[in-house]
């Protein structure tokens, strides 16, 4: 991983590679600051394999300590600053770290039982005369370890190792397509898998990351234009307000680009984005923490083949198997199987998970990602996606996916976002934004969906809640109802 980042360095060095409020620093500039940066991590007794917890926003100084962790040889561990006490003292006691640096004034872990020390004193202390060597890290050693955030299950670790995460970024940069005069909107927090490699795109391709600060989504659009934004990563929520804005402010962007994490971007997203903005193109994904990204879209194929999230990466398997675990007839649904050199190296200390979902593949001696994804591949070997196992239920003797009752109610006009999941003893619920009322929201759905699909009860909200990482949290949706019926 540090081979890269030098990398960048040495090939693009004059080039912006970090852009925010306070001016730009460059490939250069990152990788002495990063090399500073690296000796005071020495100085305060951090070794090769360490863990270090980066729990920072995303700024230039998380993007220089994430290059001072690789650079000597430790693991990053990158946190949101949302998290409650009780979430970052759980993920410290499984990962242990040897050093946890904070914002200011963050006292969620405390002083006692581990090192914590705010980002500012730790680069401003003296750096001293250390001469860095090239680290002792092998390839299978781990470069991260990011902690996953569903909306419906618990975080855990996914171990990443050096040789994977830098295959998944380069397998990943040959599908997006960054250019050297791209500037890549840094929203996506970095404690989130797609908004961390965000860092790893930018340096193969000679980019800059655009980190416009901490601000609420409403000013999302204001901010790619006034940064001249060129790429624009999005999870659905976020989609979804842009479209709705620039439909509303029809101002030019320089947005040639977006790509999408976080969830299915339905077709009905990208219809959209590309009618709010016109001449970007949309790249729809599919991917995860445990192996990044699987497939993605090319620059059109949301336009010919609507509701296709791709095809496969370069050195990536995907096939589909029914409940036998053999291969599902094509066209049929199943579970997702992924196998590539992507395919990180399970849960930290987590065996028994571990096994459950990364699991021996016979047929190639290497390791086969049970993703518990279903979807459908169609005769050009596009993906489409169906939903996760807990999406997926029966109802009328017919089975459904929530995700595509979720489509058909983006579908009528006036909704913005659609969340819906079946709640114990209330049946399946669909909760929206937008001007529409309900009746609307049900007679529009009644035209596009059988009565299996239709929800049981319709509730429109002024805004979904979200997680630390921006997607809609159904859990928290599900569990506000069940208390309030």
């Amino acid at each position: 991983m540090h081979g890269l980042l030098a990398r960048a360095a040495r090939d693009h060095p004059d080039a912006v590679a970090v852009r925010d409020r306070r001016g730009d620093l460059t490939h250069a500039d990152l990788w002495a600051l990063g090399s500073d940066a690296a000796a005071r991590l020495v100085a305060r007794g951090v070794r090769p394999r360490d863990r270090v917890l980066l729990r920072l926003a995303n700024s230039r100084e998380f993007v220089v300590l994430l290059q001072a962790v690789l650079r000597v040889g430790a693991v990053a561990v990158p946190v949101s600053p949302a998290l409650k006490a009780p979430q970052v003292v759980g993920i410290v006691v499984d990962c242990e770290p040897a050093l946890c640096v904070v914002e200011a004034g963050d006292t969620a872990l405390g002083r006692g039982g581990v090192q914590v020390v705010e980002v500012a004193e730790l680069l401003s202390a003296a750096a001293g005369s250390l001469e860095l060597e090239e680290p002792d890290v092998a390839a299978d050693d781990v470069a991260f370890l990011v902690y996953t955030s569903g909306s419906t299950a618990a975080p855990k670790g996914v171990v990443c190792p050096h040789e994977r995460v830098v295959f998944a970024a380069r397998a990943i940069a040959e599908r997006v397509g960054y250019r050297d005069d791209d500037l890549v909107y840094g929203r996506l927090p970095f404690s989130f898998d797609y908004g961390l490699y965000q860092i790893l795109l930018t340096a193969l391709a000679g980019a800059a990351l655009v980190l416009p600060g901490d601000s609420p989504d409403v000013l999302a659009l204001n901010q790619i234009r006034s940064f001249g934004v060129t790429v624009v990563p999005v999870v659905p929520p976020l989609a979804a307000l842009l479209a709705l804005a620039a439909l509303r402010d029809r101002g030019p962007t320089r947005v040639r680009r977006f790509t999408n994490t976080g969830a299915e971007l339905t077709a009905e997203h990208a219809r959209r984005l590309r009618k709010a903005f016109p001449g970007a193109d949309v790249l729809t994904m599919y991917g995860m923490t445990e192996c990044k990204r699987v497939t993605i879209s090319g620059p059109d194929d949301e336009l010919r083949r609507p509701g296709s999230v791709g095809t496969p990466l370069r050195g990536t398997s995907v096939v589909v198997v029914g409940e036998s675990g053999a291969p599902a007839a094509p066209g049929s649904v199943g579970e997702i199987v992924v196998r590539g050199p992507h395919v990180m190296a399970g849960y930290w200390r987590a065996p028994e998970e571990t096994a459950r979902r990364y699991r021996p593949d016979r047929a190639t001696g290497g390791t086969a990602l049970h993703t518990g994804d279903y979807g459908w591949i169609d005769e050009a070997g596009d993906l489409h996606l169906v939903g996760r196992r807990d999406d997926i239920l029966k109802r009328r003797g017919v089975r459904i996916s929530t995700t595509e009752v979720e489509a058909a109610a983006l579908a009528v006009p006036g909704v913005v976002e659609a969340a819906v999941s079946d709640v114990p003893g209330q049946g399946l619920l669909l909760w929206f934004t937008g001007a529409v009322d309900v009746e609307g929201v049900r007679s529009g759905m009644a035209a596009l969906l059988d009565a299996a699909r239709l929800p049981d009860r319709v509730l429109r909200c002024d805004e979904l809640p979200r997680t630390v990482h921006g997607k809609v949290d159904k859990r928290a949706l599900a569990e506000h109802a069940a208390q309030t019926g």
